[in-house]
């Protein structure tokens, strides 16, 4: 629940230094450092909800049929999780001046087919890079969604829950915990 909160905080606090930045009334040093402090924050906050979350999980698995709730769990945090991983990773290989290198090497082949070497800098090398990855990311991720939830997965439920799902003569939360 407090998610929702730290990131519209969070939202509300980049648009906030990105226009000080742009009037000047901030310099790049504080910039950097601010960025920083509200990126830990967001990282710690999603921390804490994953915690809540497995907590959560954790409590409620033995009231809950066996409907693959691991799985299901993986399918949908993993995605998140990759896609947080993957941004910081690719920040610390721009840092560390690694896509510098990939850089060079891409305007060494532009020019060598004829096309313009400066059509990517750096930025745009970063942003096509956590494209391109998040295509393979999201591939495995759908087959993952393939195998977590079935189209009958109400087949393989236990009896005594199969006959409430079918019936569903109860609301959603109520007819879980009943089962």
């Amino acid at each position: 629940f407090q998610y929702v909160f730290v990131c519209l905080a969070y939202l509300v606090l980049v648009y906030m230094t990105w226009a000080f930045h742009a009037l000047g009334l901030i310099g790049p040093a504080p910039l950097a450092l601010i960025k920083a402090c509200i990126s830990i924050l967001k990282a710690g906050s999603c921390a804490w909800a994953l915690t809540c979350l497995l907590l959560f999980a954790h409590e409620v698995y033995e009231h809950v049929p066996a409907c693959g709730l691991a799985l299901k769990f993986l399918s949908i945090k993993g995605i998140v999780f990759f896609t947080f991983w993957q941004g910081f990773v690719i920040f610390c290989l721009q840092r560390t001046g690694a896509l510098q290198v990939a850089k060079e090497y891409i305007s060494e082949k532009s020019a060598s087919q004829g096309l313009d070497p400066q059509w990517w800098d750096e930025a745009q090398l970063k942003s096509g890079l956590n494209d391109f990855l998040l295509c393979f990311e999201v591939l495995f991720f759908s087959i993952l969604h393939w195998f977590a939830y079935p189209a009958r997965e109400v087949e393989r439920l236990p009896p005594q829950v199969k006959a409430n799902v079918i019936e569903d003569n109860q609301p959603g939360v109520e007819r879980i915990l009943s089962a």
